[in-house]
């Protein structure tokens, strides 16, 4: 057997522990190991307190956390749902009239680059503190990213799709959901997850 593992045959089976057991040991051992050097004195409990008592404190503050996990839930619901809608919807308008998305295209890729973060204290002033700005700022952040793959997706398409369409005489409705959606959907659904 050791000379079948030397030689490097390949009918030899090495079992390996799955990566997550690897992970949840070392994390058992990271915690057991701060709770111990926590409760020794090795490490002050003003720097690290033990993970027993942090586990404790965060159980009789769950109420009022779940309050705020709710509302940021809620948040990120609204500001994907306008996200979505609104970039879909000028991702596509940019497709069916482009002039207005030759002339919008150098400022939408402008504002892709910049971090729309740098906007929130401007919400902040306009629309005051509380989830308002916030779902401005998250959409905002959302739409530039699906706008332009929406575009990039709907150019990409081939010619011949729609010709094609139109020769077998679809509506509007069956050309924009039997041959453009599809069509485009690898590139809808990677905006829609950015």
């Amino acid at each position: 057997m050791a000379e079948q593992f030397l030689f490097g045959e390949e009918n030899v089976a090495v079992k390996r522990p799955s990566p997550h057991w690897v992970t949840t040991f070392v994390l058992a051992a990271l915690i057991g190991f701060l709770e111990l050097a926590s409760r020794l004195g090795w490490i002050r409990k003003t720097l690290i307190p033990p993970p027993s008592e942090v586990a404790v404190a965060l159980y009789g503050l769950f109420p009022e956390i779940l309050v705020h996990i709710q509302a940021t839930f809620l948040e990120l619901i609204a500001a994907s749902t306008t996200a979505l809608l609104l970039g879909s919807f000028l991702g596509f308008l940019f497709w069916r009239s482009p002039s207005i998305g030759a002339a919008l295209e150098p400022y939408i890729i402008a504002l892709y680059a910049v971090p729309l973060v740098l906007f929130y204290p401007f919400m902040l002033v306009v629309l005051g503190l509380g989830p308002t700005s916030i779902i401005v700022i998250a959409s905002a952040m959302g739409t530039v990213p699906v706008a332009l793959n929406v575009w990039i997706g709907l150019r990409q398409l081939p010619t011949i799709y729609l010709n094609v369409a139109r020769t077998c005489r679809c509506s509007p409705l069956q050309t924009l959901t039997k041959v453009i959606l599809p069509g485009a959907a690898p590139l809808l659904f990677a905006g829609f997850k950015l």
